[in-house]
């Protein structure tokens, strides 16, 4: 329970810990605040869909501080702000992630286009657009993993 507002939500909880507090002002949890954090989970849980809990154990399990900070930071502050909807914004993390080598993050995100309303030609367009720029090698894995998330997509899985 937050101590200033006598709250119980669950960014009052995820950001008790006096990292978190000394990084954000004494209003940390005013109104303003807790609407950012809801934001955030939502723009997360569209990305991640059925997988977003499996998510947030993953994170809470490198470290209490590491949840708030990945779902806020980007998610909220990036991934959450108006202006794009949150399908165009996915194809564009999907290109960016596309040129990293972040297999992890590549395939959550590959899901995540799906997750939040990209037909199979769209994120087919993405990747052919971002090919282009990648090794044979890394081009030719981008493929064989959208391949697998298309399958797992239609299986239902």
């Amino acid at each position: 329970m937050c101590r200033r507002t006598g709250s119980t939500s669950y960014c009052c909880r995820a950001f008790s810990t006096s990292a978190i507090r000394s990084r954000w002002s004494r209003s940390a949890c005013g109104a303003v605040w807790r609407g950012r954090c809801w934001t955030a989970r939502r723009a997360c849980a569209e990305v991640y869909g059925r997988t977003f809990h499996k998510l947030l154990l993953n994170l809470r399990a490198l470290h209490p501080s590491i949840e708030p900070l990945v779902v806020v930071d980007a998610y909220g502050k990036i991934l959450g702000r108006p202006g794009l909807d949150s399908k165009r914004r996915e194809l564009c993390t999907l290109a960016a992630i596309a040129m990293q080598n972040a297999p992890r993050q590549l395939h959550a995100h590959l899901r995540g286009a799906l997750n939040t309303g990209s037909s199979r030609d769209e994120v087919d367009e993405v990747i052919a657009i971002v090919e282009t720029d990648l090794t044979k090698e890394r081009a030719l894995k981008l493929w064989e993993m959208w391949a697998d998330v298309r399958e797992r997509a239609l299986d239902g899985k």
